[in-house]
């Protein structure tokens, strides 16, 4: 192989992880933040790389912290030139600390800079850092050079260049180049070249009339920084956006630097990072004061977390985020009209007694509003829910002057609930639970029932209610889980039961679901023989949690109870025989259950073809969905490497797919992108619906695959049928274009939430849309299809299309029917509930907006409409005791001014297409 000799080169690579079923998404970018203020003077921009943080400087050096590894490029070839921004991120990007606030801070995808016929531009993602170099005709590439401050040693070793510093090694794979031809793209021989502490490279034979492209790779990470980084909590927006939230030690944690962390004394701080449907970041916050926040020691479940309790919550009201937790900081930055501006009741939290607080912030998780909770004494907030427009948070008090009217009951802890309004500024009402000992709320959901809470009491007079399930307090241990039902309004306990048997139990998570049903999850001491209510039928009865005495551990469990509290109606053990802790629950989009946690069980179940079948070692995540009846494991999976691996936090997004987040201390975790920075790292990972591995190939296919339009007439349209390209494999699918065979008689429309398009890529565990209609110009039997053709392969993928044209010929005037006495107005028919007393028939008075049903016109003859609860907004009129044939009853609001025969259409109504499909669901790898 012949190079072209040149002194010195440039650019580096570190090793890929490849993606598996879990991953943090390739593509989700990490931005170049701009200096707002946050870092020192000189320094530009900020990025999270592989491996660690990279800062851009206004004299073109990179510095690079990754792992302890720190050192520093130089471009000597830019001189003068600076990097600017050169693509704007759609990230927002926001800081609210005590010593600096700044919201919309300008982030970019990319940076450039250039000089003497060489460019180079650099992008940051979650799986790769690159820096892709472009040489411009009649540029020599050896004028490309790099030096390297802090480095002892630079070494060209089988390929790979590899930095020596003082604080360790940097090993970097070998560089790769290519030309863009007309022929396509050609690689182009490269090889790193050192000398001392600079590098640079040289090339093989190449054209010179046309640019060189040389790209070098740094690939995996972790989202987190330097330190501390522990996801404790997710939700999900009305939007799909999903949310994580949880303490940082870190000081470079996305946002941030040591410049804006030296005021918080090595205490954490709250991150919240945004994602959209398709787990790209949208939003990374940074909240906090002074002292500690989201994070805390102290309870006697906290030896389970690594020594420490996590008080952080989310909730969402429409798409705005609510965060819920506890701070000792004096100066968070609280809003001026909030309900409580001050930490405690003396404005400096009482000596260092912390206050819960809530703080709110919009679609971009800019800062809305912020408020402090508490009294005199120790207040933590620990879960949250939502409550209509209003915000319910929830934890443990021994302040007795929390709250005008509430009275605190005793012992170490009540639990507090309380409701706040959307914007923060005024309390709706308070409430103090709890008997004779520690009382602790950590669980907290709401339905149209009612408000829910679990978590430990130790308080054998719990006001639990008469008609409970459970009204005696078992426990031998330090307490027994609680259920309480708070009215929506007053938050006065309308239902309160224990549940547990005759050792320590914990309620960590709990879910109201819309049928009534009231699920709650998390650990427990106690074995069927010690009275833990396992019920028959269930997946699993039997627990081990004591050997001879001495060795405790707890079983996870999952239980169900009715809206009232008053019955049981299944329970189940979830775990093996080592020590087990549910940490979250959800409902899944088909009815099921999911729960996440971590395990140290050698033997916790798994399902066949699992992601993760084998522990890793210490504590692995796992993620099991389990039948609404509890009777059923569905799958189960381990997430973990050879550290800790936990999981606090689940939900689904927008396609179906379950997404988790926690954090971990193993070096790295099989199928997850990678590379460890600080001590612990956040986890964020979306899991195909089955929770299996899947292959590293795209996996495309259409739903539904065959339409047929049945008859409609020439020069008429159908009505669109929407079809869904899914990616059910481990790798992108790439397409050049969807195109119809037929565009003469069919119509092919680019719509719906997640678009299609011609020369697109649908990622992993996702779908993209597009609509096909038909219209015909011709009479008799037509035949078309959609062809979607695979940009890497060929392959095509196919919808067949069928229908009849019909010419019908002129249907004359029918006379201005379509205006039908102004129908769509139906003389305010909204409140027609009270109609003749047809409010009370059979459901009627569920019409409501009827006035709404707009184009009632064009019901021909629904004199017979027997489906008249689908037109317009009827509601449930189609049900009104066999009304279906009741005639106009969208227009019982003025019935003897239109009749049944002025209904008629002044055209055909369009034909209902029969679409077969192959049913196949989307999953996130």
């Amino acid at each position: 192989m012949k190079f072209l000799k040149c002194s010195l080169f440039v650019v580096s690579m570190f090793s890929m992880v490849s993606l598996q079923a879990v991953t943090v998404p390739d593509r989700m970018e990490n931005p170049f933040i701009e200096n707002a203020g946050q870092h020192e003077y000189g320094i530009l921009f900020l990025a999270g790389i592989p491996g660690g943080a990279a800062t851009v400087s206004d004299s073109n050096e990179i510095s690079y912290r990754i792992g302890n590894t720190v050192f520093t490029e130089r471009f000597e070839f830019l001189k003068e030139a600076s990097f600017s921004g050169l693509e704007r991120s759609n990230a927002v990007i926001n800081i609210y600390k005590e010593n600096f606030t700044a919201s919309g801070i300008p982030a970019y995808r990319s940076l450039s800079a250039a000089n003497d016929g060489v460019s180079v531009t650099l992008r940051s993602s979650s799986g790769t850092f690159e820096k892709i170099f472009t040489v411009n005709p009649g540029t020599d590439p050896c004028s490309i050079k790099i030096s390297v401050n802090d480095a002892e040693l630079i070494e060209n070793l089988d390929g790979k260049l590899v930095i020596h510093t003082g604080r360790g090694t940097a090993s970097f794979t070998a560089p790769v180049a290519w030309q863009e031809t007309v022929n396509g793209k050609r690689s182009v021989e490269v090889a790193y070249v050192a000398d001392g502490k600079n590098y640079g490279f040289a090339v093989g034979n190449y054209d010179r009339e046309i640019p060189l492209f040389i790209d070098p790779l740094l690939t995996g990470v972790f989202i987190g920084g330097n330190a501390v980084d522990e996801a404790a909590a997710l939700a999900v927006a009305q939007n799909k956006d999903i949310i994580i939230a949880g303490p940082t030690f870190s000081g470079d944690f996305p946002v941030t630097d040591s410049s804006t962390y030296k005021s918080t004394n090595n205490l954490p701080d709250c991150m919240i990072v945004r994602y959209n449907p398709f787990g790209e970041m949208k939003a990374a916050t940074y909240f906090g004061g002074s002292r500690s926040e989201c994070s805390t020691s102290g309870t006697d479940d906290s030896w389970t977390n690594l020594s420490k309790t996590y008080y952080t919550a989310l909730t969402t009201i429409g798409d705005s985020v609510f965060l819920g937790s506890v701070t000792y900081s004096n100066d968070l930055p609280v809003s001026t009209d909030a309900y409580d501006k001050t930490c405690g009741s003396d404005g400096s939290c009482n000596g260092g007694q912390p206050d819960a607080f809530i703080a709110k912030f919009d679609k971009d998780l800019i800062f809305e509003a912020a408020t402090y909770f508490g009294g005199a004494g120790a207040d933590k907030g620990r879960t949250i829910t939502n409550e209509g427009g209003n915000v319910v948070i929830a934890g443990s008090s021994n302040s007795t002057d929390l709250a005008p009217g509430v009275s605190f009951g005793g012992g170490d802890y009540d639990i507090f609930a309380a409701s706040l309004s959307g914007d923060l500024k005024t309390m709706n009402a308070a409430k103090l639970i709890g008997g004779n000992d520690t009382d602790r709320a950590m669980g907290a959901s709401s339905n149209a029932n009612g408000i829910y809470l679990t978590g430990i009491t130790g308080s054998s007079n719990f006001p639990v209610t008469d008609s409970a399930f459970d009204k005696t307090f078992g426990s031998g241990g330090e307490g027994d889980i609680f259920v309480v039902k708070l009215n929506k309004s007053s938050l006065a306990v309308e239902a309160a039961t224990y549940l547990g048997g005759g050792w320590t139990e914990y309620g960590y998570a709990i879910a109201a679901h819309s049928n009534g049903s009231v699920y709650v999850a998390g650990a427990t001491y106690g074995e069927p023989d010690d009275g833990f209510p396992v019920t028959a039928g269930a997946y699993k009865t039997t627990a081990v949690t004591n050997d001879n005495g001495s060795n405790w551990r707890t079983e996870g469990f999952i239980a169900k109870l009715s809206k009232d509290l008053n019955t049981l109606d299944a329970a189940t053990y979830l775990g093996g025989t080592g020590q087990d802790d549910i940490k979250a629950i959800a409902f899944a989009p088909d009815g099921q259950i999911i729960v996440a946690g971590f395990t140290n069980s050698s033997n916790f179940p798994v399902t066949e073809n699992a992601f993760d079948t084998t522990p890793g070692g210490g504590w692995d995540g796992f993620v099991s969905i389990i039948s609404a009846d509890l009777s059923t494991l569905s799958a189960s999976t381990l997430i973990g490497g050879t550290g800790e691996d936990r999981l606090f936090g689940t939900g689904f997004d927008d396609f179906g797919n379950p997404a988790v987040c926690g954090f971990t201390t193993s070096s790295e975790i099989p199928g997850i992108t990678g590379v460890k920075n600080g001590s612990t790292e956040m986890i964020f990972a979306r899991i195909a619906p089955d929770l299996k591995a899947s292959s590293d190939t795209p996996a495309a296919s259409v739903d539904p695959d065959s339409i047929d339009f049945g008859t409609v007439a020439t020069g008429s349209s159908s009505a669109e049928v929407e079809v869904k390209l899914y990616n059910n494999g481990g790798a992108a699918f790439n397409a050049s274009s969807i195109s119809l065979s037929d565009s003469v008689n069919f119509v092919l429309a680019f719509k719906g939430k997640y678009p299609c398009g011609n020369n697109f890529s649908v990622i992993p565990g996702t779908y993209c849309t597009f609509a096909v209609s038909m219209k015909p110009e011709i009479s008799g039997e037509i035949n078309g299809a959609v062809n979607v053709i695979n940009a890497d392969s060929g392959d095509d993928l196919m919808v067949q299309l069928s229908g009849s044209g019909e010419d019908i010929g002129d249907t004359g005037n029918t006379g201005n029917t379509g205006d039908t006495a102004n129908t769509g107005d139906t003389a305010n028919t909204g409140d027609t509930g009270d109609t003749a007393d047809t409010g009370d028939t059979a459901d009627t008075g569920d019409t409501a907006n009827t006035g709404d049903s707009g184009n009632t016109g064009d019901t021909a003859d629904t004199g017979d409409t027997a489906n008249t609860g689908d037109t317009g907004n009827t509601g449930n009129t189609g049900d009104t005791a066999d009304t279906g044939n009741t005639g106009n009853t969208g227009n019982t609001g003025d019935e003897d001014t239109v009749t049944d025969d002025e209904t008629t259409d002044d055209e055909t109504a369009a034909p209902r297409p029969k679409v077969k499909g192959t049913g196949c669901s989307a999953m996130v790898l």
